[in-house]
């Protein structure tokens, strides 16, 4: 059972959509669809190296209350910062639709 108090940080969900230029050529765009409180932990130890057999890039789990909206095209901005994460996996760790686990890679550097 997630514990609210443990939902510390405030993350932007933001939503790929795809904009056609003057040009007429497609370019990718991104736009805020949502803000969340979420847990934000990074993957260290045993907890990594399991991650890692499964998705060699992950570098932080993201506990938020579950969402149906996310999708796997979408990235988290810490609020208040430039950090992007972007999402890996989603799964609803009970099943019932109560909480989402999204494993998820820092993108450092230039925006995305």
């Amino acid at each position: 059972m997630m514990q609210a108090g443990k939902l510390r940080q405030r993350l932007e969900i933001h939503t790929n959509t795809t904009t056609t230029g003057n040009t007429g050529q497609a370019a990718p765009s991104w736009s805020r669809s949502t803000t969340v409180w979420a847990r934000l932990s990074p993957l260290r130890g045993n907890e990594l190296m399991v991650a890692r057999e499964v998705t060699p890039e992950v570098t932080h789990k993201i506990e938020i209350r579950a969402d149906a909206t996310i999708a796997s095209e979408d990235k988290f901005i810490l609020q208040g910062t430039s950090r992007e994460f972007h999402i890996l996996s989603i799964r609803d760790i009970d099943e019932r639709g109560r909480q989402n686990i999204i494993m998820a890679k820092e993108h450092v550097g230039q925006s995305t």
